[in-house]
C-alpha cells in the first residue's frame, strides 16, 4: 500500500465534479484540507494514479499528486486527518 496527497484546483466554472468527490469517496480518501485529499492506495506511483484521477477533471483543471514517504506535518487539517496519518505512519 503507498499514501499519497492529492491536491487539485478546479477552475471550470459550472462544472459538475461529483464523480471526482465520489471517487474519493469510493477510495476512501481522507479528506485534510478544502481541495486536499490524503489517499492509500495500490498505485503504482504519483503519476498512475494522476493518470486515474485527470479522468474526473478537465483540461483547464490543476492538479497535484505526491507520495508521502515521510509522514507529513500538518496544522489544522480537517477532522479525521490526524487519526488517518496516526494509522499509517
Amino acid at each position: 500500500m503507498a499514501y499519497f496527497v492529492v491536491s487539485y484546483q478546479l477552475n471550470q466554472v459550472g462544472q459538475n465534479y461529483q464523480s471526482l468527490w465520489n471517487e474519493f469517496e469510493r477510495l476512501h480518501a481522507q479528506k485534510a484540507q478544502r481541495t486536499v485529499y490524503l489517499v492509500d492506495c495500490d498505485a503504482v506511483d504519483a503519476s498512475s494514479l494522476l493518470a486515474h484521477f485527470r479522468k474526473f477533471i478537465d483540461g483547464n483543471d490543476m492538479m497535484l499528486v505526491t507520495e508521502m514517504v515521510n509522514r507529513p506535518a500538518s496544522y489544522r487539517s480537517y477532522e479525521g486527518t490526524k487519526a488517518w496519518l496516526d494509522d499509517r505512519f
